[in-house]
């Protein structure tokens, strides 16, 4: 998925889960969070493959690390992407798609992946 959080997953030894989020949250949380935290963009709808498919892959990988916070951002796919997610997207002018996987290290953005990786 994302190589930097690989790299951490690799390394650490205890679990972490992925934590969902409302939107609403979302810049605040990004904003203050200290080391790496990884977003995914997603729907919990099972009508959504690519996301399903997505989901759970994101959460083996959130079960891999202690030292990478994973957290987790979803509404229905077939409503409006949240504001709060639309402008977080047109700041950082990324796609306006699901699943959309972000990394970031102290609020700054350092990888992406659009899709199901």
């Amino acid at each position: 998925m994302l190589a930097l959080c690989l790299a951490c997953v690799a390394s650490s030894s205890s679990a972490a889960a992925v934590q969902d989020v409302p939107p609403e949250n979302l810049e605040s949380l990004i904003g203050s969070q200290a080391g790496i935290l990884v977003v995914s963009l997603t729907s919990t709808d099972p009508k959504c493959q690519p996301c399903m498919g997505a989901n759970a892959k994101f959460e083996v990988l959130a079960l891999g690390s202690n030292t990478v916070r994973f957290i987790q951002v979803g509404w229905q796919p077939w409503a409006r992407f949240p504001a709060p997610v639309r402008e977080l997207l047109s700041r950082y002018q990324l796609p306006f798609s699901i699943p959309l996987r972000l990394a970031f290290q102290d609020g700054k953005l350092i990888d992406k992946v659009v899709g199901e990786p």
